[in-house]
């Protein structure tokens, strides 16, 4: 390149592609050493500094080489001619040693020095003409004819001369275009060639965007390349943080909402995120694109259980942000407040003082002491955040320590006012007591206070006098729980938790949550304890069971109150259990009216209940002595020692209930057998089945269990005593063996000849079942023959009918207890022909009968009872048949009574006890 000035000395000059030497503003031209004749395309730069004559030459945006004494103080003159190409001032002719031998593109002249950033950073990149400081811009894009465009406008047009010709590819410069307010763009007078590939790349300072770069091709055949699109995707970040009003407590969950403001005019918003625990937060924002755009912050607390619940933020919005790089610490101040409100004071209303209370967030940001008011109440505006309460100090009590120390075992209570108000209420309770009434009182007329253990003359040791109970009593017991307030008085307990231990009973503890008054607990009196040798607290507790009532609150210490007795009765040991089926018991017997179609009923879940006692003995031996007791106890319940309750279970549609008694007014020995119907029992109403065959008999047979068993008493002089005695009750697991239901016709006619025939062919053991079996079956059908022919049959009422005309009734009946009837009529049914128990130097043999007896007008117990439904229907379908029936009252509620009469059912037909005489009632 060479500029020359009017008297036709070069001013600038740049010259030996090998070895670039340059001359500036009339000095000697210096050689660089810089070499560009390499076959590549290189960006070459150089500045000038006139004051001091310093020059530097950049090669591809980096300062190659430094030149001093390079026209120091001399000027640019204006010339008559800038050559790019070739070095004589009169290129015609065109002289070949005085031309370049390459090519040149991108040519520019600046009016000042350029830095070496604008160098290196502009130096692909395609100029449109109008930068600041170009003199001169030739681009050489023009590609036809012979004249090289000054792009400045500034008029300096180039010639092609010499056979300087347009080459089809360039310098590797960057086209570039600047996109409009919608973000379009194009890049026009793009050279290509034949077919070149160029990669377009957006770019803005601070920018990033997506995808980074897209490969396009030009060719003659598609020149064009539309729909180049990219994706800003610059984001730049808003932090800060939000804490509540006066505190150093952050505010999390907080939503950020950002919302475009252009000139004045707020877009929709759009949520960016919410704040963390500590408070901070931290959101994405689309960048500024010019100073019109802004972008507005706001802050916003979402309740999702009451969307009117608001915060309010200081500021409420931030002010419209310019934003072109991050923005950090634009915080804010969350001014919410709620109410925490309690009350201080006493369960009982004893006066207790003013607290100071401490109140603390969980995170310690904040903590406040605050004095309660005169009447024990507090209201207190705090941020909306979770806190914990502590008692620290009492004031004008005379109970100060008592209730330091109480609110100190009761430690700090949490609050929590993050989405609404709460409140607490801090309540001192008082150290707890018990009573426990109801028990017994103990005897007061035995010798010198005391209870005496003998065996066999001789006196074992002394007992403390403690209330008797006896194996199966009912006993209600009231327990009381107190606060004590010393001198204040006391109170009924309201807040805590009551345990009961009852080893009377011997039931698993209950709890249950301490109220106001006192707790009713009703206990069935289990098994006696027939050990000695116990000792609690120093105390000979031998043959004593406790029961024992344990309160608690928090903050006090437990309080405990505890029960001695000594139960009477019989415990099976251990060990020595044997289960033995029973013969069947009859329990109801249903009578077919007359009629072909006639049948009685008892609907399904009726019950009936009766009674029965044991005899007979049985002969213990131990180590080689031999000896015969008399009676035996039945203990009922879990191994006999247990809970003297009803054991249930469900077999041939029936559920058989069992239940011990002990009644000392009555027999010392039996039980009480209750049924239920699990489906309903009918007579047949085919007319093949009409009249007395037609008779349903219902029953069922028990799984006995035997034990040996200890049975203590105490006598009235206070002596205790503990002797061996035979167990029997039933079996829990299965209680019951067999059920049976047949008709009257079918025991006559099948079963009882069955049964005797099976004899025949037996031999010892089985014989007798057989026989038993057979007996106890005759026996049932001679005594509700017996029933048959009571002569104390009261009339109720009368029904004539005829086939066609049907007649129906139904009576339900509740009956409590038994009483007896006075007729002399008795059934048994035997259980263990031929028992036996075994342990270490100990046989039992045993033979039981259970005897169910009419007595004499005595009531024998009043725990049992029956409620069922009982009918029946009066029908014929042979025309001409007539019929006059009368029902009424006898002893087995409707029965028979010669052939006009009939029993609609039976209940109890062999029972030991006959129940009340309602109308309409089996067992009347």
């Amino acid at each position: 390149m060479n500029l020359i000035d009017n008297s036709g000395q070069p001013r600038i000059l740049i010259k030996n592609p090998g070895s670039l030497s340059v001359q500036v503003g009339g000095s000697s031209a210096q050689d660089t050493g810089v070499s560009v004749n390499d076959g590549q395309w290189h960006h070459l730069a150089l500045t000038w500094t006139n004051a001091i004559g310093r020059v530097e030459l950049y090669m591809d945006g980096s300062l190659a080489t430094v030149l001093t004494s390079m026209g120091a103080g001399s000027l640019i003159q204006p010339g008559p001619a800038l050559y790019f190409g070739y070095l004589s001032s009169n290129p015609d002719p065109v002289l070949e040693n005085d031309a370049y031998r390459g090519e040149l593109d991108e040519v520019r002249f600046w009016s000042e020095k350029r830095t070496a950033t604008d160098i290196s950073s502009m130096r692909s990149d395609k100029l449109t003409g109008t930068e600041a400081a170009l003199l001169g811009y030739w681009p050489f894009d023009a590609g036809i004819r012979t004249v090289a465009p000054d792009l400045t406008g500034g008029g300096n047009d180039g010639d092609l001369v010499g056979g300087i010709t347009w080459t089809v590819a360039g310098a590797p410069i960057d086209a570039c275009a600047t996109t409009d307010a919608a973000g379009n763009y194009a890049l026009p007078s793009v050279r290509y060639g034949a077919s070149t590939e160029f990669v377009v790349t957006p770019r803005a300072p601070r920018r990033s965007f997506s995808p980074p770069f897209k490969t396009i091709t030009l060719t003659t055949d598609s020149p064009v390349q539309n729909e180049v699109g990219f994706t800003d995707n610059t984001a730049f970040t808003v932090s800060g943080g939000i804490m509540f009003e006066g505190t150093v407590c952050p505010v999390p969950d907080v939503s950020l909402f950002v919302a475009d403001v252009r000139a004045g005019v707020v877009a929709e918003e759009e949520l960016k995120g919410t704040s963390e625990l500590d408070g901070s937060y931290a959101i994405s924002v689309d960048p500024s694109i010019d100073a019109d755009d802004r972008r507005r912050i706001q802050p916003r607390f979402v309740n999702e259980q009451d969307a009117g619940d608001v915060h309010v933020f200081t500021p409420m919005l931030s002010d419209p942000l310019f934003v072109d790089s991050d923005v950090s610490d634009l915080n804010f101040i969350d001014t919410k407040t709620r109410k925490f409100s309690g009350f201080f004071g006493s369960s009982c209303g004893f006066p207790i003082g003013t607290a100071t209370l401490k109140i603390t967030t969980e995170n310690g940001c904040y903590t406040q002491e605050v004095q309660t008011n005169a009447d024990g109440s507090f209201a207190f505006d705090l941020p909306p955040q979770k806190y914990l309460v502590e008692v620290l100090d009492v004031s004008s009590s005379p109970l100060r320590a008592s209730v330091l120390t109480f609110f100190d075992a009761i430690g700090a209570q949490a609050i929590d006012l993050t989405l609404q108000p709460d409140t607490l209420d801090l309540i001192y309770h008082a150290p707890l007591k018990i009573a426990v009434g109801g028990m017994p009182a103990a005897s007061t007329s035995c010798p010198a206070g005391e209870i005496t253990q003998i065996e066999d003359g001789v006196e074992l040791r002394k007992l403390s006098v403690v209330p008797l109970l006896t194996l199966g009593d009912k006993v209600t017991l009231d327990v009381e729980v107190f606060e004590d307030y010393g001198t204040l008085g006391e109170c009924p307990a309201t807040a805590g938790t009551l345990t009961l231990f009852d080893g009377i009973a011997e039931v698993p503890e209950v709890s249950f949550d301490i109220e106001d008054g006192p707790a009713e607990y009703e206990m069935v009196v289990g098994a006696p304890n027939v050990f000695a040798g116990a000792r609690v607290e120093g105390v000979d507790r031998s043959f004593q069971k406790s029961f024992t009532a344990v309160a608690s609150v928090p903050g006090q210490p437990v309080a405990t109150q505890t029960e001695w007795v000594i139960v009477q009765g019989a415990r099976a040991r251990t060990g020595t259990f044997v289960t033995v089926p029973s013969e069947p018991i009859p329990m109801f017997v249903l009578h077919d009216p007359p009629g072909d179609n006639s049948y009685s009923y008892i609907e399904k879940g009726s019950s009936m209940c009766t009674g029965m006692d044991f005899s007979e003995s049985y002969t213990l031996t131990t180590e080689g002595e031999q000896k015969t007791l008399f009676g035996l106890q039945f203990i009922a319940g879990t191994a006999f020692g247990g809970l003297f309750a009803k054991e249930t279970a469900f077999f041939g549609g029936i559920t058989a209930g069992i239940s011990g008694t002990t009644d000392s007014n009555t027999k010392d020995n039996g039980f009480s057998l209750c049924m239920t119907t699990g489906e309903t029992f009918a007579t047949s109403a085919d007319e093949g089945f009409v009249g007395p065959d037609a008779d349903v008999f219902v029953g069922l047979g028990l799984n006995f269990t035997f034990s040996e068993a200890d049975r203590l008493g105490v006598t009235e002089q206070c002596v205790l005593s503990v002797d061996d005695i035979l167990g029997v009750g039933i079996d829990v697991d299965d209680p019951i063996a067999t059920t049976y239901h047949f008709t009257r016709g079918l025991l006559r006619d099948t079963m009882i000849p069955q049964l005797r025939e099976n004899a025949a062919r037996e031999t010892g053991a089985a014989q007798t079942e057989q026989e038993n079996a057979a007996n106890r079956f005759e026996q049932l059908l001679e005594y509700d023959a017996a029933l048959a022919r009571d002569e104390a049959f009261s009339l109720l009422e009368n029904h004539s009918f005829s086939a066609g005309a049907d007649v129906s009734k139904s009576v339900a009946y509740d009956s409590t207890g038994y009483v007896s009837t006075g007729v002399p009529t008795e059934f048994s049914f035997s259980v263990g022909a031929a028992g036996e128990i075994e342990g270490p130097g100990v046989k039992s043999e045993f033979s039981l009968q259970a005897v169910r007896t009419y007595g004499e007008d005595t009531v024998t117990n009043n725990e049992g009872g029956s409620s069922f439904e009982i009918g029946y229907v009066l029908a014929d379908d042979d025309a001409g048949d007539f019929f006059t029936v009368d029902v009424g009252q006898s002893q087995c509620s409707l029965t028979e009574n010669n052939a006009d009469n009939f029993t609609v059912a039976c209940d109890e037909p062999l029972p030991i006890t006959r129940l009340k005489k309602p109308p309409f009632a089996p067992g009347g």
